[in-house]
């Protein structure tokens, strides 16, 4: 096993943080307990980028964040502090363009580059051999005749380029320059004659021949299951592992890769070689997980990122039944009644129709020329088996299927044929054999489906359905299912004893750079679960206060505005006075961005690809309405007397899920600036700078967690147990890492309200105990009366019946009485409880 972080932070380069200021905020992470840095791809990326995921250079440090010399000094600044460094890669795929040499040199030379294998192109699907750059604005006449394309005889390199708006494309030197500045005609017969072709880009849906990063152009996917084209797209990489300068990886989208399990075996082998034979190296995937779907148990990775632990801890705080009451409610406001499942299949089928549109005509002309049936024919068969995936992929190939994933293609197929034709279901018959059958003939169709397969899912149901499905937006989460019902203790129990037992290095995420909403804005929407009739009333009364505002065509949809309620009652700031016009200005800022992702993601009043401007219009319109204190005083005083009532229930919440990340089996990962309230939107509104010196500051005062809950609205209560949790960690390193998991019962009056374990390793020995689905009982400085636990109470194994606990906390001593710790004991001052054995009484 190799060696496990205690914990991460996770800091997102570029926008203002480059390796020079993340050694800066060294010191700070190492004094709050820290042991790995988590760095966002630091590699060359495509100029503007502010992600880092559109990598142009694979063996280049990016001089915009500083170059090898910076990152080195970051590296040795972070050794100095007895810290490491995690580092996400990115192996599945490049940005694509003017930036990449080695994407440059397949545009200059075509199938005749030596890069030319290096990325998943089939120049056999054009006429004439050629790689199809869908990128013009218009047909390439269209484009002639406008005079947007035109020659520069040399460029920066000295090389003559075509130059096309702000891009540019290189000229193969086999062809015959003009010797004057070329007309119309002779402009056409240049670009023609080189090794790409350029089309309007709304063909590139069916004439591309490059396999992309999901639907994006701009990054095009590499063959990494190539030896070589591994070792030159991870020199750099290996160069960093070799020389300690980086201790653990972070897989990006492990899913796109051709045969993952032999990509991270590979890559395992080649981490201890250049180690000389060192212990394992630290290695996590970005794996989203489907409900029971497990991690393969055969993949040589210390676990995943962890979306699904945020999943889990979400599902112990809702409620079922009133996540009943709340699909009701959506149904009345929107009218519409489909289920999620419902939801999800439409838009699969859409994605699949008018996003991979190209993939599956590939895969459809393999099928019939497998079968020797029409092209059509094989497509209907293969949208039914797409639609009807249930996870993001499979892993296998004809004889070497596993018995998990032989079990979700049998449920796959069995699907498929109930909604098929039978003209379709005979298809998919012979289709299941042929994929049942031995790898050769069938292999290269198998590897083709399992990477469409996970971007269809990805896009359908993380990009399309969570923004159509409004029942509790919590939910609708990266690795959730929007129709999920809960979590019960006793299942959360088995989840952290598997954990323990099989993946104790997996990540423990609650936020990430990829979260639909930050991790304390979700935790606020999970109380609307236990609200549900006042949430109703609430929603009715605002939609009658905001009816004015509506009027006009285009209207806000009902389920556009249910949504718009959700996602500002999770972004509306934790102070709960009215907020005044500046701060109201900033927050309609951040959901106008939202409310314009929603609608292009969700695909049915607009688009990315199409976008209805008068519909957009007419919604951020009523955005800006409804934050104008002018235009909308009473719902504004409406609003905020909600969010005061419900916000200090959430902020309970969040600090029992703080605690769970921190003391279950796993290393917990604290996303940038997360030591305060997280209530941000989808990026790019969770990725803004952070305000490092305010909690440096923080990180001075050592007031008790539960002196801090009666302000607990200015965050200081959660960076102050976040940095006790994180201290108790470093303190007892093999307690986390080691010891074991032991579900206590709850039992006696509001006993569904309590959650215990015990993690315990020699003589150590710690209870957790937290409330959950707290509405009622927590007040509005984040305390519960002892009397509303009655005689709840946690239940202990007789070997700790003589134990004597002391709260981490600072509450003092406690000892069992009759065997049994008392809720009111415990979970008086806050909704969460550590105890730690002092001996025996």
């Amino acid at each position: 096993m190799p060696e496990l972080p205690r914990s991460t932070y996770r800091l997102q380069l570029r926008s203002g943080m480059d390796f020079a200021k993340a050694a800066e905020l060294v010191p700070y992470l190492a004094r709050l307990g820290i042991s790995h840095l988590y760095l966002s791809p630091p590699f060359q990326a495509a100029r503007g980028s502010t992600h880092g995921y559109d990598v142009v250079d694979a063996n280049r440090l990016d001089p915009v964040l500083g170059g090898e010399a910076a990152f080195e000094a970051l590296a040795r600044t972070v050794q100095r502090h007895g810290m490491k460094i995690l580092l996400d890669i990115v192996p599945n795929h490049m940005g694509v363009g003017q930036d990449n040499p080695w994407w440059w040199d397949v545009l200059k030379h075509g199938r005749e580059s030596r890069y030319a294998r290096f990325f998943d192109i089939d120049f056999d699907r054009d006429p004439e051999g050629k790689l199809v750059l869908p990128v013009l604005g218009g047909t390439l006449d269209e484009v002639l005749s406008r005079g947007e394309i035109g020659l520069d005889r040399a460029d920066g390199s000295g090389e003559p380029t075509l130059r096309y708006v702000d891009e540019r494309f290189p000229v193969s030197p086999k062809s015959d320059l003009p010797e004057s500045e070329p007309d119309a005609p002779a402009l056409r017969r240049l670009i023609e004659a080189q090794p790409y072709r350029l089309v309007f880009w709304k063909e590139g849906t069916t004439r591309r021949n490059y396999r992309r990063f999901f639907n994006i152009d701009q990054l095009g996917g590499l063959r990494v299951e190539e030896p070589e084209v591994f070792e030159e797209s991870h020199r750099l990489i290996l160069d960093l592992v070799a020389r300690d300068l980086v201790q653990g990886l972070r897989i990006d989208h492990v899913d796109g890769l051709t045969d993952s399990k032999a990509y991270l075996e590979r890559l395992r082998r080649r981490c201890a070689e250049v180690r000389s034979g060192a212990t394992p190296f630290y290695i996590v995937v970005e794996k989203i997980l489907v409900g029971d779907e497990q991690l393969p148990e055969d993949w040589p990775v210390a676990g995943t990122t962890g979306y699904e632990f945020m999943n889990e801890v979400l599902g112990l705080l809702v409620d079922r039944p009133g996540l009943d009451r709340l699909e009701a409610l959506a149904g009345e406001i929107t009218g519409e009644t489909a289920s999620y499942r419902e939801v999800l299949r439409a838009a699969k089928g859409q994605v699949l129709e008018k996003l991979f549109a190209g993939e599956l005509t590939v895969l459809g002309e393999r099928v019939a020329r497998l079968l020797g049936i029409g092209e059509d024919a094989a497509q209907a068969a293969l949208r039914e088996l797409l639609i009807a995936f249930p996870v993001y992929r499979t892993y296998g190939g004809g004889n070497s299927w596993s018995a998990t994933d032989a079990g979700i293609l049998e449920q796959v197929f069995a699907e498929a044929g109930e909604r098929a034709t039978p003209e379709v279901q005979a298809i998919l018959n012979r289709l299941e054999r042929l994929l049942a059958g031995p790898q050769g003939e069938a292999r290269t169709l198998v590897l083709g489906l399992q990477q469409l397969s996970g971007p269809l899912m990805a896009k359908a149901a993380e990009d399309t359905a969570f923004y159509r499905y409004p029942r509790l937006l919590a939910l609708n989460e990266v690795g959730g299912e929007p129709d999920a019902h809960g979590l019960e203790p006793e299942a959360f129990h088995r989840l952290m004893a598997h954990r323990l037992e099989r993946w104790p290095g997996n990540l423990l995420a609650t936020a990430t750079h990829d979260t639909k909403r930050g991790e304390d804005a979700r935790t606020r929407l999970a109380v609307l679960s236990e609200q549900p009739e006042a949430w109703a009333e609430a929603v009715r009364g605002w939609r009658q206060l905001n009816a004015p505002l509506r009027r006009g065509s285009p209207a806000i949809h009902a389920k556009d505005e249910y949504m718009l309620y959700q996602s500002l009652l999770g972004a509306w700031p934790a102070e709960p006075a009215p907020i005044d016009r500046e701060a109201l200005g900033a927050l309609r800022e951040r959901l106008a961005g939202w409310l314009r992702k929603a609608l292009r993601e969700g695909k049915e009043r607009s688009d990315w690809n199409d976008p209805n401007e008068a519909y957009e219009g007419a919604a951020q319109a009523f955005l800006a309405a409804i934050l104008d204190p002018d235009r909308s005083r009473p719902f504004l005083e409406a609003f905020g007397g909600f969010v005061a009532r419900l916000a200090p229930i959430g902020a309970a919440d969040s600090l029992v899920q703080l605690v769970l990340k921190l003391t279950t089996p796993g290393v917990p990962d604290i996303y940038q600036g997360t030591e305060l309230w997280d209530l941000s939107l989808v990026d790019p509104d969770n990725r803004r700078p952070v305000d490092f010196a305010q909690r440096q500051r923080l990180l001075d005062d050592d007031t008790p967690p539960a002196d801090l809950a009666g302000r607990w609205a200015d965050g200081a209560v959660k960076a102050r147990l976040l940095a006790l949790l994180l201290a108790m960690r470093a303190r007892a390193p093999d307690l986390f890492a080691q010891g074991a998991y032991q579900a206590l019962a709850v039992e006696g009056e509001k006993s569904g309200h309590a959650l215990a374990f015990a993690r315990y390793h020699g003589d150590a020995t710690l209870i957790v105990v937290v409330g959950r689905r707290l509405a009622g009982l927590v007040d509005g400085n984040l305390r519960i009366a002892p009397d509303a636990w009655g005689d709840g109470s946690v239940v202990l194994p007789p070997a700790w019946h003589d134990l004597v606990f002391a709260d981490v906390l600072g509450s003092g001593s406690t000892a069992p009485r009759d065997g049994r710790l008392r809720l009111a004991d415990l979970l008086t001052q806050l909704p969460v409880a550590l105890l730690v054995n002092r001996g025996r009484a």
